[in-house]
């Protein structure tokens, strides 16, 4: 009977354990990674310890800094008890650095963070809020505004806001701020993704790219205000062009993974993101979706190709089996309305109608001979 009553007191204990355990496991990881950035670290920091949601730590890599960024961080990790530090001895950069940060993570999210950056008070509120109702996402974009260099003593009511992209648009560029994003801890784990140490610029663009390509599901959050503010950084004209070069890489990959062929096909994101939704049918939400069918009416992959002797190639992309519209122009846009068949006759808007006729060897249409 005793034993009978051990084995009922400990199985309780047990249960209370991990129910305690559960309930104060840590939600949210911040990873901040920051170099020689102690004039802005102060306030990211502040705007961190001010959150209304308090159930997250601080990871904050210093990536071998040599200004007075140590001695600030020992300050804030005596009154900030959630605050980690982890030190590299030499400047790693920054690729490396989010590496660390992540790895040292124990939250079930991960939100990014930058040392000129900070966050309104209910930023891991609205955050974590969203991606618990929102368990098929994988990573959440929140609203953001940006302040300039020169905006540094406003940067409370920044001035310059950022313009509201389609989260498809990202399969044409780095569109979308890295700071404020949150996204599942188990998802890179289990998938191995980590950001690309050699890139000093455009990581965080492949990192989004490499969990969108493992079946990553991407969203907006929605909030009447926005939740992050940003420094929009200057650059040398040799950073922007090794940005634009990271970029075009990162591209390529999006463009194989769907079978993409720009030297066929003309660059045009909005033929990018429907292979990428045939591909990836749930990549984005709902809300997404239909502003997709709203930029971008083309529903199928059917591209026709016309060989123009005096002027450009020119595609047209079929929007149903009757109607299409031209997309490589020298004048303006008409819509089109034709036939696939042997000819396809279109009605130029400056020029004359011309007819193309069908040429089955290599696939392409023709200007027909008058």
């Amino acid at each position: 009977m005793k034993k009978i009553g051990m084995c009922f007191f400990l199985t309780v204990l047990i249960f209370i354990g991990i129910y305690f355990y559960v309930n104060q496991q840590v939600m949210v990881s911040v990873v901040l990674p920051t170099y020689n950035r102690e004039k802005y670290l102060k306030r990211s920091l502040d705007s961190l310890m001010t959150q209304t949601y308090k159930n997250f730590e601080v990871i904050v890599v210093d990536d071998g800094s040599t200004d007075g960024t140590s001695n600030l961080l020992k300050e804030y990790q005596k009154k900030f008890k959630n605050l980690k530090i982890v030190t590299h001895e030499k400047n790693l950069g920054v690729s490396q650095a989010r590496n660390t940060g992540n790895r040292y993570a124990k939250g079930k999210y991960i939100a990014i963070m930058d040392s000129d950056d900070f966050a309104m008070p209910n930023f891991l509120e609205k955050t974590v809020d969203f991606m618990e109702k929102n368990s098929s996402v994988t990573i959440g974009i929140p609203p953001k505004n940006k302040y300039k260099p020169d905006e540094e003593d406003d940067f409370l009511n920044p001035t310059t806001h950022r313009v509201d992209y389609p989260l498809y648009w990202i399969v044409g560029g780095n569109y979308f701020s890295n700071v404020g994003n949150i996204f599942r801890r188990d998802f890179i784990l289990k998938k191995r993704i980590e950001y690309n140490a050699e890139y000093t610029c455009g990581e965080d663009y492949d990192f989004w790219v490499q969990m969108i390509l493992k079946g990553a599901v991407i969203s907006k959050i929605p909030s009447d205000t926005h939740l992050i503010v940003f420094r929009e950084r200057g650059g040398l004209s040799s950073d922007l062009v090794k940005c634009r070069e990271t970029n075009a890489i990162i591209q390529k990959k999006i463009h194989k993974s769907v079978d993409y062929h720009s030297e066929f096909y003309e660059d045009d994101r909005c033929a990018v993101a429907q292979k990428l939704l045939k591909k990836y049918p749930n990549v984005f939400l709902e809300q997404e979706l239909d502003k997709i069918e709203k930029m971008c009416p083309l529903k199928t992959d059917v591209f026709i190709k016309l060989i123009h002797p005096f002027y450009h190639d020119y595609f047209i992309f079929e929007k149903n089996p009757k109607k299409g519209y031209r997309k490589i122009t020298l004048d303006s846009a008409q819509i089109l309305s034709f036939h696939p068949n042997k000819e396809i006759t279109i009605n130029w808007d400056k020029w004359d109608k011309e007819t193309f006729i069908y040429n089955e060897q290599y696939g392409v249409y023709i200007l027909k001979k008058e």
